[in-house]
């Protein structure tokens, strides 16, 4: 399908903004399937004069001055709808699109979710970087399978029992202080909850199936819980109140392993829960003590602890560091 004109000029008949003169769309057919209108200092959608678009199945307005969805009640075909970095603090004007499989409206001012029920067919949802403080009314979305909640004002993870063939979830940059009501989520591949306030590894026991785990910025002290996540291939416990690499030895999926500035000083450990672990090639230990204490010979030191990895924090070895453990 070849790509639609570029859309004509925006001219000055609203100050500031496209107004029902503005010749926007004049250039593009009645029948497209796709448009994309982004940084066009547009500022009401209901002005622009999408409802003659009705085969459109992807439309993007990302990075504009809309305040208010609206306009879109004829787009029932829309499958895919990016509102990104815009200024509309209400989510509204959405219920005739149940054709919807993607949802962005990350970027905005919006405070609940509200207004979406009607969106049962959704695979993928983004509010990352609003003002939302709690998890509800997604109980219609038993096809989600990405939901992202990055930076909002969320304290307690809830609402989730529902999101049954959820695969991704992102709560990073919250207020949330315990993992707690994940158990519903049985397909989840990947947990990032990354910048929080959670101080103990807990409530993971039904995420068989976790693959991604990303905890980083957070105030945990123990390494636990992860007895039944033996498919886990990626663990981030960055910056957080570590003393002890332990409790790990069981996961021999894990192909990266982030442990950076936490308060590890044995390399012992190291060696005693990682060696195991053959599928490992990435470990990040800068900014722990075993670091200091190791000081010119700590590459040196990961790398007989550790021979099978092959990176050591941000640095891939070297084959000079490969050939001098070599056994």
């Amino acid at each position: 399908m070849s790509s639609p004109p570029s859309p004509a000029p925006i001219t000055d008949d609203a100050p500031g903004s496209p107004g029902p003169n503005a010749p926007l769309l004049v250039n593009y057919p009645d029948d497209i399937f796709e448009l994309e209108l982004t940084h066009a200092r547009i500022r009401s959608m209901a002005e622009i004069g999408l409802s003659r678009f009705t085969q459109l199945e992807f439309l993007g307005l990302r990075q504009n001055l809309i305040a208010k969805i609206e306009g879109l009640e004829s787009l029932v075909n829309l499958t895919d709808l990016e509102l990104y970095d815009n200024r509309i603090s209400h989510i509204e004007g959405l219920s005739t699109l149940t054709k919807l499989t993607n949802l962005d409206l990350s970027f905005n001012l919006i405070k609940a979710i509200e207004n979406v029920e009607a969106l049962r067919l959704l695979e993928k949802l983004y509010f990352v970087s609003n003002k939302i403080s709690k998890i509800e009314r997604l109980d219609n979305f038993s096809k989600l399978t990405m939901l992202e909640l990055g930076s909002n004002r969320i304290r307690t993870i809830e609402g989730l029992d529902h999101l049954v063939n959820l695969e991704e979830l992102f709560l990073g940059k919250n207020k949330i202080k315990k993992l707690q009501n994940l158990g519903n989520l049985k397909k989840l591949r990947l947990l990032s909850i990354q910048s929080n306030r959670i101080t103990q590894l807990e409530g993971l026991e039904e995420l068989t199936e976790l693959e991604g785990l990303y905890l980083d910025h957070n105030g945990i002290k123990v390494i636990e819980g992860l007895e039944n996540n033996l498919k886990l291939e990626t663990l981030d416990l960055g910056n957080n109140f570590i003393e002890k690499l332990e409790n790990i030895e069981h996961l021999v999926n894990l192909n990266d392993l982030w442990m950076t500035g936490n308060k590890l000083d044995s390399m012992a450990d190291v060696e005693r829960c990682c060696k195991p672990l053959t599928k490992l090639e990435t470990i990040y230990l800068e900014g722990n003590p075993l670091q200091e204490h190791s000081g010119a010979t700590y590459r040196l030191k990961v790398r007989l602890a550790v021979p099978q990895v092959k990176q050591i924090d941000a640095t891939y070895c070297t084959q000079a560091e490969m050939n001098s453990t070599a056994s």
